[in-house]
């Protein structure tokens, strides 16, 4: 689908410069070819971090997008092919994960306040704790839902019936399960990609500076033409 769709983009290209000859419609896709090649060079330009914070905010826009399409494709195609429905979530997914990993490298510090520290999921490894205060007051026994479960209720026995135990034991049992796994889970999946991403990103940069310092000027003519010689061999 994406080779498919790049043929396409590559076809509109050099059919514009084929049909678009004279005035007006020559003038307007010169705007838009200066357009595109003013965001190549601010790309070639600038530091590696704002082209990704950039390119971050504007994955967003993208995962939006991609959700009306489907939520419009699921309106009136029915069922949706499997093919467009496999394609559509492995870009999706992709697109997301970049996004998210993106923050997640440079900022972290916001994202773990913004997401973690200021959120109620902080309130999860709290409940057993909070139960018990909660018991004190109200002399309803809370923490009896949690011994329902086996293991837990192994637990329970295996500290004697101390409620005070109990609840510290399950409120850091909460807190490994809920907050520790899912943010060394987010690491080890989030790292790699980032770095995949800050890698292509900055070949793209160095790709764009040897074509406008050794080939051209117009960096969208040359990509299309490297395009071209790529594509025609698929």
């Amino acid at each position: 689908m994406f080779i498919v769709l790049l043929k396409i983009i590559v076809a509109i290209y050099g059919a514009t410069k084929l049909i678009a000859a004279k005035d007006p419609a020559k003038s307007f896709f010169d705007l838009i070819d200066f357009k595109i090649n003013g965001f190549l060079f601010s790309l070639k330009n600038q530091p590696v971090k704002q082209v990704l914070l950039k390119a971050s905010k504007t994955l967003f826009w993208v995962n939006v997008l991609l959700f009306l399409i489907f939520f419009l494709a699921a309106i009136f195609f029915k069922p949706l092919p499997k093919e467009f429905v496999l394609n559509w979530s492995l870009i999706f997914i992709s697109t997301l994960l970049i996004n998210v990993s993106i923050p997640w490298n440079l900022d972290h510090s916001s994202v773990i306040k913004k997401y973690v520290l200021n959120s109620p999921l902080l309130l999860i490894p709290a409940t057993p704790i909070l139960s018990l205060g909660l018991e004190l007051f109200y002399q309803i026994d809370f923490l009896s839902v949690f011994l329902s479960i086996p293991p837990i209720q192994e637990l329970y026995e295996l500290l004697e019936g101390n409620r005070w135990y109990f609840a510290v034991s399950l409120s850091l049992i909460f807190f490994v399960v809920y907050i520790v796994i899912p943010y060394v889970q987010f690491w080890i999946i989030l790292l790699p990609i980032f770095y995949i991403f800050l890698g292509l990103t900055y070949s793209m940069q160095l790709l764009l500076g040897i074509i406008h310092k050794h080939l051209n000027e117009n960096l969208l003519a040359v990509i299309m033409g490297i395009l071209v010689i790529i594509l025609a061999g698929m």
